[in-house]
């Protein structure tokens, strides 16, 4: 059974490849190089196969397909889009550049949610507090009172006996831990990020970004002559958004079998995109109408994200501030009733 890159591997070799071709540096020199920098794996296998081949006269694409590593074949095509154009260290330092955007363009969506995140963890310290603390001796002057309590307090009343168990701490210390994990972890920010990206609004943002880097990344593939082929399974590298990067991936098969790929493009492409692109591919102008298409969404992009992240700090401000509210009112609702007791 043949091994498997992990993403940190692919990202490695590709940044290495560019260094390569950037400083002129023969690549099967440069990857046995790589390969005695590493201890056993995966990386290890593919850098000795490919350096071997290439020495005995393949080309590097062709190596990486014969590798007893499995490289995905996005980024075989990312190579023979190199080999194609035969502008290998341009288009290796333009994928370099494109993977640090897409990071980039992915981590701006959690970073700009911690503060968010930060807010909702006061809340539920805050909250704990003023259930475990405060509600008690609001309780016991009640009862000293004869008050009779409300629904809404008796129900906080309630939820501040539980918390106050055992398990109140236990539960306490869980949600604090699932709503700062992302904050201080990679993983969990990646996770983070996927439930996101689902949420109504975000999706929408990541529609838009994965659209801007696609579009450039044809845009610089497709100029240089590389075929439609090539060069859209090599933009599936460009996106987050599985559902694209699928589509991507058919709309390669369909320019293999001579097939316009315009009508192949997925639901999440913005509709004034998906417009333009097929236009482009009719009047046989595909290049420019990429790059047109990708200021269109980055500038649609920083737009939205502004407004939509706002809303969302806003919202989660106003969730802080009803719950507060809701205690609040509810510890001061039995004192309606104490004029009743007194003048009994």
């Amino acid at each position: 059974m043949s091994q498997e890159l992990n993403h940190n591997d692919v990202d490695r070799l590709l940044a290495e490849l560019s260094s390569y071709s950037r400083s002129g540096l023969p690549v099967p020199e440069g990857l046995r190089q790589l390969s005695a920098s590493l201890g056993p794996g995966a990386l290890k296998l593919l850098a000795d196969h490919v350096a071997g081949a290439m020495e005995r006269g393949e080309g590097m694409s062709d190596a990486m397909k014969s590798a007893p590593v499995r490289l995905p074949a996005e980024w075989v095509a990312l190579v023979q889009c190199g080999e194609i154009s035969g502008d290998m260290s341009g288009i290796l330092e333009f994928s370099v550049e494109h993977s640090r955007r897409l990071r980039n363009h992915r981590m701006s969506f959690v970073t700009a949610l911690i503060y968010p995140l930060i807010l909702l963890a006061v809340l539920i310290v805050s909250s704990y507090l003023i259930l475990t603390v405060f509600v008690p001796k609001f309780k016991d002057i009640y009862n000293q009172l004869g008050a009779e309590l409300p629904t809404l307090t008796q129900f906080v009343v309630d939820a501040s006996w539980a918390l106050t168990r055992p398990w109140g701490v236990v539960l306490l210390l869980t949600l604090l831990v699932l709503v700062l994990l992302p904050v201080f972890s990679k993983d969990w920010r990646e996770r983070y990020y996927r439930v996101v990206c689902k949420l109504p609004g975000f999706n929408s943002l990541v529609a838009l970004s994965d659209t801007a880097l696609m579009m450039k990344y044809l845009e610089r593939t497709l100029s240089r002559g590389v075929p439609m082929a090539s060069a859209l399974a090599a933009a599936s590298l460009a996106v987050m958004n599985a559902r694209i990067r699928i589509a991507l991936q058919q709309m390669s098969r369909a320019a293999e079998q001579g097939n316009k790929v315009g009508p192949y493009l997925p639901l999440e492409i913005p509709a004034t995109a998906a417009w333009l692109f097929r236009q482009g591919e009719n009047n046989g102008d595909l290049p420019a109408s990429c790059r047109g298409i990708s200021r269109y969404c980055e500038d649609r992009f920083d737009r939205i994200s502004r407004r939509t992240l706002t809303i969302f700090e806003v919202s989660m401000l106003f969730l802080v501030a009803i719950a507060t509210g809701v205690v609040l009112i509810s510890l001061y609702l039995p004192l309606f009733n104490i004029p009743k007791i007194v003048g009994r």
